[in-house]
């Protein structure tokens, strides 16, 4: 018996495949899907929230960094080519020197750079001719800080070579690796003005300011002998009273605060003696209670804004044009705070600032609350303290003469003798201001002992001011 072959199944065409039908999900007779594929979508869906959440945050990241890199990178090659084209230090050589200067890679090797740079500017001067009785002011700016230097103030004669003076210190200076950081020359007020500072690496460490008169003193004019005979000299050593016709005087010393030995050799003569006082300075505050317990005054030497600068340290507490009425109070009694038990005012530097009247109204209400008076250093003519005063009701008077413009001591000699003639013929007290420097102390010690034996009087600040602004009232 045959057996019959099984039947060929011919392969489908493509053309003629059917399409399957999609797999329908199995759901319950609740019409709900099928608890594993339902934990599956879920966590298929949460690696995807995740992913979309993830990859924009990222992107955001490295676009902000990006852009913070390339923002620090163009900062620092404006800090590094602008100072390159104007002739300084780059921003990195100042910082690495900054660092170097504070001690960070070597410590006290500051110090010792620094001292060495001071004695290279004071040969200098030496040899250019400007000793220590040439230096009118010294102080400390920033003690205790990396950025700490000293300026100081001179006044030369006519005889020394100010150009031949900066040639010489800038050769010194080089040898040490420093340099001239800044340099300034002027005119000001008939004087030669140098400025120089010196430092390492773009910090200043030696600020220097020499001023120059240009003009020679005047010889002082003989005075009219009267009916023959020659009337005693103010300097005669005569007895008490034996002058015809004695002068009334009050000397006031500026710039006080920062010498506290000059300020004691200063209140031991044994005379009245007002002393005024800056308020920044380091022993403000200690030569103001010295000043009292000698039987002296002190007063505040307020600073105020000057037309020519020849500091170039400018003090926080400063007078300048400008600032509103509660401004100048708050600066005028922060000042007076740093000088206890003044009595009065008169203006340091100013101008500018004297010069303008709502600015000096604005002072005078300020002097007027606190019950104290006002003098006028006059450093400029177009002043109006006086007028400003007048208006407020402070009182208020103005130095006669400056003593000591030129730091000579026969030039200060002469000019006292001056002011002491002319209180002689004015018959009222006179006003005459000088300043804290060595040679002035010196002509205050042998002169102002012999004025008092030939019978003149001398009187504190407030005892002037008192007399001049009753009898101006009173006519």
């Amino acid at each position: 018996m045959r057996r019959s072959k099984p039947p060929v199944l011919k392969a489908r065409s493509s053309t003629s495949a059917r399409p399957r039908p999609k797999r329908r999900t199995t759901k319950k007779a609740t019409g709900r899907k099928s608890p594993s594929l339902t934990r599956k979508a879920k966590a298929r869906r949460a690696v995807r929230s995740a992913r979309s959440r993830t990859r924009p945050v990222s992107r955001r990241a490295l676009k902000y960094l990006v852009g913070c890199a390339l923002g620090l990178f163009a900062l620092a090659l404006a800090f590094d080519l602008v100072p390159r084209r104007a002739g300084q230090p780059s921003f990195f050589r100042r910082a690495l020197a900054l660092a170097r200067q504070a001690g960070i890679f070597s410590s006290g090797a500051r110090d010792t750079r620094v001292a060495q740079l001071r004695t290279a500017v004071n040969e200098a001067l030496t040899r250019s001719g400007v000793g220590s009785g040439d230096l009118v002011f010294q102080k400390t700016v920033g003690s205790g800080t990396p950025t700490e230097y000293e300026y100081r103030e001179f006044l030369v004669s006519r005889t020394v070579r100010l150009d031949q003076l900066a040639a010489r210190l800038e050769r010194n200076v080089r040898r040490l690796g420093a340099r001239v950081i800044g340099k300034k020359v002027g005119q000001s007020r008939g004087r030669r003005v140098l400025a120089l500072d010196t430092g390492f690496g773009g910090i200043k460490r030696q600020c220097l300011l020499i001023v120059q008169p240009t003009k020679k003193a005047q010889p002082p004019r003989p005075a009219p002998a009267a009916s023959g005979r020659r009337r005693p000299a103010s300097t005669d050593l005569v007895a008490p009273g034996a002058s015809e016709n004695p002068a009334t005087l009050a000397i006031i010393i500026d710039d006080c605060g920062y010498d506290l030995g000059l300020a004691k050799r200063v209140l031991r003569i044994g005379c009245p003696l007002t002393l005024s006082i800056l308020p920044e300075a380091r022993f403000a505050t200690a030569t103001a209670l010295l000043a009292r317990a000698r039987g002296c005054e002190a007063m505040l030497h307020l600073p105020m804004e000057p037309v020519v600068r020849t500091d170039p340290n400018i003090p926080d507490l400063e007078v300048r044009l400008g600032q509103r009425r509660d401004e100048i109070e708050a600066i005028v009694q922060e000042a007076l705070d740093a000088v206890p038990g003044a009595v009065g005012v008169n203006n340091h530097e100013g101008s500018k600032a004297t010069a303008d009247l709502l600015t000096m109204m604005a002072v005078m209400r300020a002097l007027r609350d606190l019950g104290l008076f006002f003098v006028d250093s006059k450093t400029t003519p177009d002043s109006k303290a006086i007028l400003a005063a007048r208006r407020v009701g402070v009182r208020a008077a103005s130095r006669t003469a400056f003593l000591d413009n030129e730091n000579d001591a026969a030039a200060i000699v002469e000019n006292l003798d001056k002011l002491v003639e002319l209180g002689q013929r004015a018959g009222r007290p006179l006003i005459g201001i000088c300043h804290l420097r060595p040679k002035t102390v010196a002509v205050l010690e042998e002169r102002l002992p012999l004025l008092r034996l030939a019978g003149h009087r001398f009187l504190l600040g407030s005892q002037a001011v008192k007399q001049i602004a009753s009898e101006r009232w009173n006519r």
